[in-house]
């Protein structure tokens, strides 16, 4: 719970205080993560044990959230708590691969025209 209640805090600040830092991924970005489709890289945050990557995409809450729950299993991460999508607004879900667990959060703050996606990866 505080890692979602961290990656909303940080999702919110990205996307008041969003910079572009174009559209690629950082060389940081894990390999074996699926790439989603995005317009803007707004940066990383360090968090306890590990990162927090935010992007911004013109795909629809449904649609990148759709994305990660069919891509996830493809790359071996294995349902760590189950996927919760709460209709046009956002969803979440955690992952996990070896001794790493992956927490997405997808939203459309209000009066955003991009959806924003937060993807924490953390060690156990």
């Amino acid at each position: 719970m505080k890692v979602i209640l961290t990656l909303v805090f940080i999702l919110i600040a990205s996307a008041s205080f969003s910079q572009d830092l174009g559209k690629n991924f950082p060389a940081d970005y894990p390999a074996d993560l699926p790439k989603p489709k995005i317009t803007v890289y707004n940066g990383s945050e360090p968090v306890d044990k590990g990162t927090v990557f935010m992007f911004d995409t013109d795909q629809t809450v449904k649609d990148a959230f759709n994305f990660f729950t069919a891509e996830m299993p493809k790359a071996g991460y294995k349902v760590y708590s189950e996927p919760l999508l709460s209709g046009d607004t956002g969803g979440s879900g955690l992952w996990e691969k070896d001794d790493k667990i992956v927490t997405l959060l997808v939203m459309k703050p209000e009066g955003f025209e991009q959806t924003s996606i937060s993807i924490s990866i953390t060690s156990k």
